[in-house]
């Protein structure tokens, strides 16, 4: 990337590539559709739309295939970050310092500091609490400097030097079953869990400069819960008030 103060934002494929595909049809639209302001970007047209259809094609791959399929997938995926890359210089260099000639190209404008970021510590877990049935409601400290926080949801305690990695401030998987949250929120909803199944959590922070190492593990289990008869029936009568609820087995909860 160029050191101009105002210049394009990659957070998205840094978050391992979850957006990249959003990301790369609204640079495509920017950058292909203002000739006027892009007159010679160094990938064309016809060269980006190939990569991006090679990158559909090998996530279907890869989504129906299993393991098989990563190679191509990867190969894929990494071909497309690096033509975005490319654009992103182009822009930077045709920018200056107009956070609106960023926007048009599709991207996102991010302003350099004085002080250069360095990658925020792990964060501590606060809670996890039961929601409704099939979901768990977690939260995690702050972090000072962290711009986004992830999580990873298992159902056994991980062992980071087998199931993932750092390199070069971003945070690789090489585990496929792992489950990953990657909204910017401190707070998560995990849905569709399995009810009775003990879920291991870990948090991550991260901003510029990459992302922290694993918080450590907090786990829970799920439970399936389902209300008294009194509170199934007549919802009209009942009105608002929800006076405790009981989880499988029968045992009672806190109100």
């Amino acid at each position: 990337m160029s050191n101009s103060q105002v210049h394009c934002s990659l957070y998205f494929h840094k978050l391992l590539g979850t957006e990249l595909d959003q990301m790369a049809h609204a640079v495509a639209d920017g950058i292909y559709g203002n000739p006027g302001t892009f007159a010679s970007p160094p990938v064309t047209q016809l060269v980006f739309e190939g990569l991006l259809s090679s990158y559909h094609n090998a996530y279907e791959d890869y989504k129906n295939g299993g393991k098989n399929q990563k190679g191509a997938y990867l190969v894929a995926k990494n071909n497309l970050m690096g033509s975005l890359d490319q654009l992103a210089d182009y822009v930077d260099s045709q920018a200056g310092l107009t956070e609106a000639t960023i926007y048009l190209a599709g991207f996102t404008p991010t302003k350099a500091s004085d002080t250069k970021a360095v990658v925020p510590n792990a964060p501590a877990i606060k809670s996890v609490e039961q929601g409704t049935s099939g979901t768990l409601l977690v939260e995690a400290e702050a972090v000072p400097g962290a711009d986004f926080y992830g999580c990873i949801i298992t159902e056994f305690p991980l062992d980071p030097t087998k199931e993932l990695f750092f390199f070069e401030g971003n945070l690789l998987i090489t585990n496929l079953s792992l489950r990953m949250e990657l909204n910017k929120s401190r707070k998560k909803k995990i849905m569709n869990l399995n009810p009775k199944t003990e879920y291991w959590f870990y948090f991550y922070a991260g901003n510029s400069a990459g992302v922290s190492t694993l918080s450590a593990p907090m786990s829970q289990v799920c439970l399936k819960l389902f209300y008294p008869a009194y509170l199934q029936t007549a919802p009209a009568k009942r009105g608002l008030f929800l006076f405790g609820y009981y989880a499988e087995r029968g045992t009672k909860s806190a109100t």
